[in-house]
């Protein structure tokens, strides 16, 4: 259980974010530009003008307050003067966005883009994209790449997640409930792991559960016999992932030595 005195850390929007941003609002001004010098219009010259300065300033000066807070008392995200906060003891769950750009390709008929993606990559975890925490009451803190060093607030503040949200999810798996990690994934005692799927429900005990994985975007579950792999989920479909993992692998250990390997904390 993560304990309280958590040091306080800050989190800005990064620049890198930003000049990408930028590039894409100055595109329309910068045609108006265009199209104003070749037709000696002075009007569509200021006009594009006025726009290019309006885009800068929205991206570089209008949310420049973007910033995320993490302290003993809970998470706390502030733009353009507004601010939202998360009490540990309020959190409900998280959330992640993991794309997997090679599923991606294959959607859209690169099917040849799409295994040259996969092979570079192999089945290396594919970090987070975006983290979104909610609160018992509905509040949500949002937090993507465009803050800096994203990976970084990732790798921090996951674990820390996990760890507060396991003992309510521990105290209700001991009592009998059905615990939820979204639509189709839950455990129960005595029942296992269960998973919906197109053709009914699936079932597989912690007896029968042989390892836990991070696969690129998905989270492989694997049998203990021979390790064939039983289902895969999306990463993005699930709620609260590494606490499913934790609660797999203590009721795991329970009957046998050696918990299950997660590739990284989810």
């Amino acid at each position: 259980m993560a304990e309280a005195g958590l040091a306080r850390s800050e989190w800005k929007q990064g620049w890198r974010s930003r000049l990408l941003v930028s590039f894409v609002l100055l595109l329309a001004p910068l045609l108006v530009l265009v199209v104003g010098i070749a037709t000696g219009t002075v009007i569509a010259t200021v006009v594009a003008a006025v726009l290019g300065l309006a885009a800068l300033a929205f991206v570089w000066v209008f949310p420049s307050g973007l910033k995320v807070v993490v302290d003993d008392d809970g998470v706390e995200r502030t733009s353009r003067g507004k601010s939202k906060r998360i009490r540990w003891q309020d959190l409900d769950r998280y959330e992640l966005a993991v794309v997997d750009k090679a599923v991606q390709a294959g959607a859209m008929g690169g099917a040849i883009g799409a295994l040259v993606v996969a092979l570079a990559a192999g089945q290396k975890p594919i970090k987070p994209s975006g983290l979104v925490l909610t609160a018992t009451d509905g509040t949500k803190i949002q937090m993507t790449t465009s803050l800096d060093r994203f990976s970084e607030l990732v790798d921090r503040l996951v674990p820390e997640l996990v760890d507060r949200l396991f003992v309510k999810a521990h105290a209700a798996f001991d009592r009998g409930d059905v615990v939820q990690f979204g639509k189709k994934l839950s455990v129960q005692r005595g029942v296992g792991i269960s998973l919906k799927g197109l053709f009914g429900k699936a079932e597989l005990s912690f007896q029968e559960l042989g390892s836990i994985t991070v696969e690129r975007a998905a989270l492989v579950i694997r049998r203990k016999d021979g390790n064939a792999k039983w289902k895969a989920v999306a990463i993005s479909a699930l709620v609260n992932p590494g606490v499913f993992e934790r609660l797999a692998v203590a009721e795991k250990a329970l009957r046998e030595p050696g918990p299950p390997h997660l590739a990284w904390t989810v």
